[in-house]
C-alpha cells in the first residue's frame, strides 16, 4: 500500500512537471492539449465535474496572477484567427500561421491525389504567398500541421494513410485494454490508457506543428503496438494456467472416483 502511494505521489509530481513545461513553452497548441487531456482524465477517473472546474479556475487565477502579462497576450491574439482582413491581425506569427494553413490547403487543391511531393512545401511556399498577400517574410516556411503538411505534400493518399495508422493504434490501445481486462491484470490498464493520452495530447498539438516532431508520433505508436503485444502475451499466459488449473482439477477427480469405486 505504502509502495502505491509513493508511486501515485511520483506520478503527480511527474505530471505537474510536464504541465508546467508545456505551459512554459509558450505554446498555445500545448495549453489547449492540456486542457482536453484534463477533461478526459476527469472523464476516465470519473471524478466529480464540478469539483474539477472549481480546481481549474483556481489554478487559471493563480497563473494568469503569476504570468507574464505577455503570455496571456498570445492567447488572447487568438481572436484574430476569425478576423478576415489580414492588416487587423496583429501578431507576426500568428499571419505568418495563417498564411502557411490556407497556402497548405491551397496545395492540396491544386495537387488533390498526391501533393506536391514530400519535403516540397517549403520549395513552393513563396510561390503561393506572393499570391495570397498575408506573409510580409521572404522566406521558405513549413506548413505549422502536420494534417495540413500530409493534404500539401501527400495528397489523399498521404491523408488515407496517416488517418489508418492513427486509427489502428487507438483500436490497439484499446484492444490491449480489453486483453488486460480479460487476463485480470487491470492494474496494468492505466499505463495503456496513458499512452491513449499521450498519443491523443500528440494529435491536438500536431493542428498547430508540422511534421519536424514526427519521431514522437513513432515512437508512441511502438509503444501501443508494444503494449498491445504484452497485453496478448499475459492474457495467453492466463489461458493456459486457466488450463493447466483445469486439467488438474479434472485429474483430481478422476482420482478422487477411482479410488471411490475401489
Amino acid at each position: 500500500m505504502e509502495s502505491l502511494q509513493g508511486c501515485r505521489v511520483l506520478g503527480g509530481v511527474a505530471a505537474a512537471l510536464i504541465a508546467a513545461a508545456a505551459i512554459f513553452t509558450y505554446s498555445r497548441g500545448a495549453l489547449f492539449s492540456l486542457a482536453v487531456v484534463g477533461i478526459l482524465v476527469t472523464r476516465e477517473r470519473r471524478w466529480n465535474p464540478y469539483k474539477a472546474a472549481v480546481i481549474a479556475v483556481a489554478v487559471v487565477v493563480v497563473l494568469v496572477a503569476i504570468f507574464p502579462v505577455g503570455y496571456w497576450e498570445r492567447f488572447v491574439q487568438l481572436r484574430d484567427l476569425f478576423v478576415s482582413d489580414a492588416e487587423l491581425q496583429t501578431e507576426r506569427s500568428l499571419r505568418g500561421r495563417t498564411s502557411e494553413m490556407i497556402i497548405a490547403w491551397q496545395m492540396f487543391l491544386d495537387h488533390p491525389l498526391l501533393g506536391v511531393g514530400p519535403g516540397n512545401y517549403d520549395k513552393n511556399y513563396l510561390n503561393y504567398s506572393f499570391l495570397l498577400g498575408i506573409d510580409s517574410r521572404l522566406q521558405e516556411r513549413q506548413a505549422h500541421s502536420l494534417y495540413l503538411e500530409t493534404a500539401a505534400e501527400l495528397g489523399v493518399v498521404g491523408l488515407a494513410v496517416l488517418f489508418g495508422i492513427i486509427l489502428s493504434t487507438f483500436a490497439s490501445l484499446r484492444s490491449a485494454k480489453r486483453m488486460l481486462k480479460a487476463s485480470h491484470r487491470s492494474d496494468l490498464i492505466p499505463w495503456v490508457t496513458g499512452l491513449q493520452y499521450g498519443f491523443t495530447s500528440y494529435l491536438i498539438t500536431s493542428i498547430f506543428l508540422h511534421g519536424d516532431y514526427i519521431r514522437y508520433f513513432w515512437l508512441l505508436l511502438a509503444f501501443a503496438l508494444s503494449s498491445e503485444g504484452i497485453a496478448r502475451s499475459l492474457l495467453q499466459q492466463y489461458r493456459a494456467r486457466r488450463e493447466r488449473e483445469a486439467a488438474g482439477n479434472q485429474n483430481l477427480f478422476v482420482l478422487r472416483e477411482t479410488v471411490r469405486i475401489s
